[in-house]
């Protein structure tokens, strides 16, 4: 018996085949899909984008829309190519007329468009426009804060930088508007100056402009010290010891100047020139029994 010779040979690899017929298929057939979707014709409502072309020195009082809905008889590839040039363009709109039926603005649109529609409707109007003249006006700065100095320590002196602004905006509107407001700080313990810009809060915001949109505030913080006055007075004809409470730079300042004393009724008024200064204590008891019965201190 012949032992048989076996030849083993190996096979090659099979490539992958590539259905390029299968895929020619499905991309001609994804052509005339898209090209039948482009091509039907139904309406659409589309939200188109406007801007107000006001008379020269007059501006709108009212809240006026950004866009307005329309429903657009069409082509889908028309529309598709609206939407993309009003996007870049909206539609503009004469506030010379102060009012705008559904038609108008219907119209206006269809005058406005360069792509082919079959019809252009829309529910939307407005109404009577009300429309004021545009001025300047100088506006003063003003704080609504929540401060507390530390124990020991006293806010002197609130700064706003600048003291002004210009504001533009309706006539109508501006003479409401007296002053305009920082927004608002809350700060407990202070014991240190402290300065931030701090946003203008806008008074009718979307219908007035400011001529910038922060200020400086700067608060300054100073310590408290005590000093005990003795000096002579014209108006009691004696000698009167008073102790005061004030902030340290005014320390060596503070003298009979800072105080008025006036005689009423047997009543003496001690009146303070700077509400930073605080009488803690006085002594009636040099004050002549004959010249006061009581003594009354105010602070300005």
């Amino acid at each position: 018996m012949k032992a048989s010779q076996v030849i083993s040979k190996q096979e090659a690899p099979k490539k992958p085949v590539r259905s390029v017929g299968l895929i020619l298929c499905f991309l001609i057939s994804a052509f005339f899909w898209l090209t039948l979707k482009l091509s039907q014709i139904k309406n659409h409502v589309v939200r188109i984008p406007v801007e107000y072309v006001l008379p020269p020195d007059y501006t709108s009082t009212d809240d006026l829309p950004n866009t307005i809905p329309f429903t657009i008889h069409a082509r889908t590839g028309n529309l598709m190519t609206l939407n993309y040039r009003m996007k870049k363009n909206p539609l503009q709109i004469p506030l010379s007329k102060t009012s705008y039926t559904s038609e108008q603005l219907a119209e206006l649109l269809n005058d406005r468009i360069y792509a082919k529609v079959e019809s252009i409707t829309t529910s939307f109007e407005l109404a009577k426009i009300n429309l004021d003249s545009l001025i300047e006006k100088t506006v003063p700065l003003a704080v609504n804060n929540n401060l507390m100095a530390k124990q020991g320590y006293t806010i002197t002196e609130q700064q706003i930088s600048p003291t002004a602004i210009q504001v533009k905006g309706a006539s109508k509107l501006l003479a409401e508007i007296d002053s305009l407001y920082l927004s608002k700080l809350v700060l407990k313990n202070l014991d240190k100056d402290f300065s931030d810009s701090l946003h203008i809060i806008k008074t009718y915001s979307e219908l007035i402009e400011l001529s910038q949109e922060k200020a400086k505030l700067q608060i300054k913080v100073d310590q408290l010290v005590q000093k005990q006055l003795s000096y002579y007075s014209a108006t009691l004809r004696d000698t009167l010891s008073i102790k005061v409470s004030s902030p340290s730079r005014l320390y060596h300042e503070i003298d009979s100047s800072y105080f008025e004393i006036s005689l009423q009724d047997s009543v003496v008024r001690i009146v303070t020139k700077d509400n930073i200064i605080k009488i803690l204590e006085f002594s009636p008891g040099i004050i002549s029994s004959s010249t006061a019965q009581s003594a009354l201190i105010l602070s300005q």
